[in-house]
């Protein structure tokens, strides 16, 4: 399935306005962090600390457990309503807990252990800075409230509730554990709980702040903040997204279009005209983009014009080694058998070369009607030079064996100083030259630091000819050449080659070599000269196993059938 494509743009702006929100949530949540620091915990840490006042506060809920649930107390809530008056009548008629323990040493009354335990928790509350401060007693599973102060409200509204079914009358204390839902209705309160026993009961002091405030003002400021964020987060993506679209979309949408306008030609070239004309003067990754996209078009347009030509180049020179390989076939004898009405030979010979053109080189000629002469060399070098060294050579060979009273050596001494008088590129040849009279099978050979030649006589083994070469042709202009004499009789065969056949490598790097051209040759001895040459060229092959030829391979055999005047 092809991914849907997501403009660089849509990228840039969404990274950046994520950014912008994560950022503003750290803040909002560095905020509420704050709030809670710098409120909650502070009023948790307070209320935890809190412990109950001084033992007078204890004597007083001691002394009022005592009514809480007497038959007194009840006939007043079942037949009468009491409001405040009443209640302090009442109250003014009851005993304080001196006059009650003291029997009478005190005139005093139960009002004022009221307003004192009231002070009490007055400064209780003040102490702990809180809002709501309160007393409770549960006796015989039921929960009283008996004291209740409230900042900035009226002395003594906590009376009011004494005994009464206002406010927290007779409540099971199983249903009624904290009192965080009857604070006036009001929420946002922080609750705490101060326990200790009585005889009879049990008391708890609450203590109250009430947070609704600091909550408010806390909400009102998130409330900005979170309004100021959004407007700045507004404000910064539209510059954003302003300077991203000049600094980096409409560059890259340019940079973009001058890519993939950037086409070649018909003929492959690319044309100046086609180069960038994007111009991003930025001393950043989007200029340097821009030139190196410039600079790399010049370098195609630049490189693309080179190839052309060299390829022009190189056509113009195959078209030459064509006709340099053209013209030296023609110079090589190429028809075979060269000489059919000549019974007293078969001969036959072939030349492969390492490139387009080779150094090596054949000839074969009659110096007259009863003189053969036998020619195969080994021009130094490849390619165009080498083949260019032969083909003067081939001649100077030609000519002066045809003017030197048919001798190789002085032939070879006359091309040698002929080849060394202008030879700047110190090139030079190596020879083996022959002249067999075919009447008479005799012959004379001069090698001119060539390979040994193979031979074999009449249903014995081919095998090589061990004897002393001379130096080759055009390395030294003084050199002196012998011959040696050989004679050929009916059935016997001369097999001479360039040294591209024994230096023939493998994929081991081994060469080819004198022992297996032997066996080359020797697996069907008394084949003709084209099927010896044929089967040597195969064992190379099979032998080489694909290697790239090195060098030209060069070879010719004769068969001496034997002369008119043998029989």
């Amino acid at each position: 399935m092809k991914s849907r494509r997501v403009s660089l743009g849509v990228k840039m702006y969404a990274f950046f306005i994520a950014v912008i929100m994560i950022v503003s949530g750290v803040l909002l949540v560095m905020s509420v962090r704050a709030f809670r620091d710098a409120v909650i915990v502070p009023l948790s840490e307070k209320l935890k600390a809190a412990e109950p006042l001084d033992k007078e506060l204890r004597d007083y809920m001691e002394y009022f457990l005592t009514y809480l649930g007497t038959d007194e107390l009840r006939e007043i809530q079942r037949n009468t309503k009491p409001d405040k008056d009443t209640l302090i009548d009442w109250l003014e008629k009851q005993p304080s807990q001196e006059e009650k323990r003291a029997d009478g040493s005190q005139n005093t009354s139960m009002l004022v252990d009221a307003a004192s335990s009231y002070f009490t928790l007055n400064r209780f509350r003040g102490h702990l800075k809180a809002d709501y401060a309160w007393i409770e007693i549960v006796k015989d599973g039921l929960v009283y409230r008996i004291l209740k102060d409230i900042e900035n409200e009226e002395t003594y509204q906590s009376l009011m509730d004494f005994g009464t079914e206002g406010g927290y009358f007779t409540k099971p204390a199983e249903e009624y554990y904290s009192p965080a839902s009857y604070v006036d209705g009001k929420t946002g309160m922080m609750l705490r709980c101060i326990p200790f026993s009585l005889n009879g009961g049990e008391c708890r002091v609450w203590v109250a702040h009430d947070v609704t405030g600091p909550y408010a003002a806390y909400k009102s400021f998130l409330i900005r903040s979170i309004l100021i964020v959004l407007m700045l987060t507004a404000v910064v993506s539209v510059i954003s997204i302003l300077q991203i679209r000049r600094f980096l979309i409409r560059p890259m949408r340019g940079l973009a279009k001058a890519a993939t306008g950037f086409t070649p030609e018909e003929d492959g070239t690319y044309s100046e005209a086609k180069v960038s004309k994007v111009d991003v003067n930025t001393q950043d990754e989007i200029g340097d983009l821009s030139r190196e996209i410039r600079n790399m078009q010049e370098q195609i347009v630049e490189n693309t014009g080179n190839l052309a030509r060299m390829t022009a180049e190189r056509e113009r020179i195959s078209t030459e080694i064509d006709l340099a390989r053209t013209i030296q076939a023609a110079a090589l004898p190429q028809t075979f058998p060269p000489f059919p009405e000549r019974t007293e030979i078969d001969l036959y010979a072939s030349m492969t070369p390492a490139k387009a053109v080779g150094g090596d080189f054949f000839d074969f000629f009659f110096i007259d009607d009863d003189l053969l002469a036998l020619v195969i060399a080994d021009v130094s070098g490849k390619g165009i030079p080498a083949a260019l060294f032969m083909m003067v050579a081939m001649a100077l060979i030609r000519t002066q064996l045809m003017n030197s009273d048919n001798d190789p050596a002085e032939a070879l001494e006359k091309v040698n100083r002929q080849l060394c008088e202008r030879n700047d590129s110190m090139q030079f040849v190596t020879v083996w030259l022959a002249v067999i009279e075919l009447s008479t099978g005799k012959g004379v050979a001069c090698n001119a630091g060539h390979e040994k030649p193979a031979f074999r006589r009449t249903r014995e083994a081919f095998e090589m000819l061990e004897y002393k070469h001379n130096m080759a042709v055009g390395a030294y202009k003084g050199a002196r050449y012998q011959t040696r004499e050989f004679e050929m009789r009916p059935g016997d065969y001369l097999f001479v080659y360039t040294d591209g056949v024994p230096e023939a490598n493998n994929v081991s790097e081994e060469q080819f070599g004198e022992k297996r051209i032997l066996e080359a040759l020797n697996r069907d001895a008394d084949a003709g000269p084209e099927e010896l040459i044929r089967r040597v060229h195969e064992a190379v092959d099979t032998f080489a196993e694909g290697m790239d030829q090195f060098d030209d391979i060069t070879m010719l055999c004769l068969k001496y059938n034997g002369g008119k005047n043998q029989g």
